[in-house]
């Protein structure tokens, strides 16, 4: 039986974006896409806190400074559904029964991929939650152009496909480099 970690921790809230961004049309061939963007999702994190790129601030990236991942989510205009108050951090409701139904779908019946891929979701979310990701798996790692501009590799930012870009500074990952996954495209962040 799967259960989330309370929402408050780090690992709880990192799990519920990792578990509601990707689109889970539950096809056999939609597994390991789901499974590449909650990587991709983690390493959006990860480099927001750890790998600011030269000549930009944590603020430019992230619109806040900060070491907490909770605190990343919950930034004005970056994750849409998550935000804090003063009780402490929130979901939208419609956020957290998107969460709560894919937790409820693997737990019903014979565990099988939606299970295997809530799981891993909260591995990298116990990851993320005890300083242990792993920086190298960001799948945009080596993105060092996109069309005329040198960008900086790495993911820093994610949208929903056919939203506007992020901030000026965001280059969308191409297709034929996998920036797009699971309903979501990935940024990249461009030199200065």
């Amino acid at each position: 039986m799967i259960t989330l970690p309370d929402m408050q921790t780090v690992q709880g809230l990192v799990a519920r974006v990792l578990i509601g961004e990707p689109s889970f049309r539950n096809s056999v061939d939609d597994w390991p896409i789901q499974r590449n963007c909650m990587m991709a999702l983690a390493a959006v994190l990860y480099n927001r806190v750890n790998l600011i790129p030269a000549k930009y601030t944590q603020k430019d990236i992230a619109n806040t400074t900060t070491t907490d991942y909770r605190e990343i989510l919950a930034a004005s205009n970056q994750f849409d559904g998550f935000g804090k108050n003063s009780s402490g951090y929130t979901l939208a409701k419609e956020y957290s029964d998107r969460v709560n139904d894919r937790v409820k779908l693997a737990n019903t019946g014979t565990p099988g991929q939606i299970t295997e891929t809530i799981k891993y979701a909260l591995e990298l979310a116990r990851q993320l939650g005890e300083g242990k990701f792993d920086p190298n798996c960001d799948p945009f790692i080596n993105i060092f152009k996109v069309g005329n501009d040198k960008t900086t590799g790495r993911c820093y930012w994610m949208k929903t496909k056919g939203a506007s870009s992020p901030t000026k500074y965001a280059r969308a990952i191409p297709m034929k480099d996998g920036g797009d996954l699971a309903g979501n495209t990935f940024y990249t962040c461009l030199v200065k």
